[in-house]
């Protein structure tokens, strides 16, 4: 549903507020778990969060030379057997066979800082791939020179409410990048 103009969805919304200040909390108890990104995407993109049907993470390490996708979440493949943080390893399973999740953590490619392409070039193609139609892309902030890509289904209108987006996405930055 489309918000009055002036009107937000997300920034200042209570429940939107509350899950992201849950998230480091519920990310340390979490430490053992290389596919700490899957739970956090979980989280952003649920309806108690930004409501996003689907999102993709993706990594670019110029130092390896490698694009490498993190993490996949669509809405048709959520994990509906509970809460994810107080089951872990059957979440993590459930990720395993995420067909999207796969498509996602599947995604290699030189880095773009590397190459001749252009960042806009691989997120139109990754987001193509993917099929996502109607897609957007923000920036996550990295350490050590990586570049963190969100590429997600397209369900804002407001300056506002890109802003909540990216103060949540920015938390992926904090999980390991590294496989299962």
């Amino acid at each position: 549903m489309k918000q009055p103009k002036g009107s937000c969805r997300w920034h200042d919304n209570p429940r939107v507020l509350k899950t992201l200040c849950r998230l480091p909390r519920k990310m340390r108890k979490m430490r053992k778990y290389s596919n700490l990104a899957e739970f956090v995407m979980h989280d952003l993109c649920g309806d108690q969060c930004f409501d996003i049907n689907k999102a993709a993470y993706i990594v670019d390490n110029p130092d390896f030379n490698c694009i490498q996708g993190v993490a996949g979440c669509t809405r048709n493949e959520f994990f509906t057997r509970g809460n994810i943080w107080q089951a872990p390893d059957a979440f993590s399973d459930h990720m395993k066979c995420s067909e999207f999740n796969k498509a996602v953590r599947a995604i290699k490619r030189p880095s773009c800082c590397r190459e001749t392409f252009r960042n806009e070039d691989m997120i139109k193609d990754i987001a193509h791939e993917l099929g996502m139609k109607n897609f957007t892309c923000c920036n996550v902030e990295m350490p050590h020179g990586n570049h963190g890509f969100f590429i997600y289904e397209h369900v804002i209108d407001n300056d506002d409410d890109h802003e909540a987006l990216l103060d949540g996405i920015n938390i992926l930055s904090f999980c390991p990048i590294n496989g299962y």
